[in-house]
């Protein structure tokens, strides 16, 4: 009996470890308005308690001045700007991200505000993820005003810091988005495309390496702008240098 008392002291232990649910996409949806206001709501399935809220947004207008200026929602929730996630060009329109790492849940409408008041398109778009025990923030990336390659827009790549992840891009075309993402590209997780030009995509990632999401386009030499958004597990893990049972260390 006495040589079971470590075993099952070690057997304990284990059954502690954390243990992390498979991140999953809730929902994905997406909406835009050419009237004459500065803010698009967006009607959502209602969100869970502690899901990561993902809010993308942007216009067709190429100016910086004219882009999203933050997002709010039915539960008082505050949304935090994706550092680096801003795009805008000459020609392209605008993307940008921003986020909620652990909602309040009952969220139905999501709103993105915006400078512009006038008829030109906006967008707002969410993606609520579940699955991380303490989501956080991890890098970002956008290309500004680039030129699609043969059809093809490439957007920022980025290159994450953890094995339990998610990646979201969007890009705001010149054209239509034919393919969400370009075939073979890896962002093949859930998205959307809103009114032909405003596309979201994402990954969810299990490598920590560069990911770079790529769309392509039924004009072959349009102007786009994209952003990157990455996110990350953050719970702190469980070390075992040192541990003690019935006298025997492991």
């Amino acid at each position: 009996m006495k040589r079971l008392i470590p075993i099952l002291a070690l057997l304990g232990w284990l059954i502690a470890l954390p243990s992390w649910a498979a991140v999953t996409i809730t929902q994905h949806v997406g909406t835009w308005s050419n009237a004459s206001a500065n803010s698009v709501a967006l009607t959502v399935t209602s969100t869970a308690s502690g899901a990561l809220l993902i809010v993308s947004c942007g216009t067709n207008y190429p100016l910086a001045t004219d882009a999203c200026t933050g997002v709010t929602d039915n539960q008082s929730n505050t949304y935090t700007e994706a550092t680096n996630a801003a795009s805008t060009g000459a020609s392209s329109g605008t993307t940008d991200v921003y986020y909620k790492l652990s909602g309040t849940g009952g969220v139905t409408t999501v709103t993105c505000s915006y400078t512009l008041t006038d008829t030109k398109q906006k967008y707002c778009h969410l993606t609520e993820v579940a699955g991380f025990t303490t989501a956080a923030f991890d890098l970002a990336g956008h290309v500004d005003n680039q030129t699609a390659s043969s059809n093809v827009e490439t957007g920022a790549s980025i290159t994450t810091t953890s094995t339990t992840g998610f990646v979201l891009g969007v890009v705001m075309s010149g054209s239509t988005v034919d393919q969400n993402p370009n075939s073979g590209n890896e962002f093949t997780s859930g998205g959307d495309v809103i009114n032909s030009d405003f596309a979201v995509a994402t990954l969810i990632s299990s490598t920590a390496a560069a990911h770079q999401p790529v769309w392509h386009a039924n004009f072959s030499t349009t102007f786009f702008s994209a952003s990157t958004v990455a996110f990350k597990e953050a719970a702190a893990a469980v070390t075992t240098t040192g541990w003690s049972f019935g006298g025997g260390w492991f």
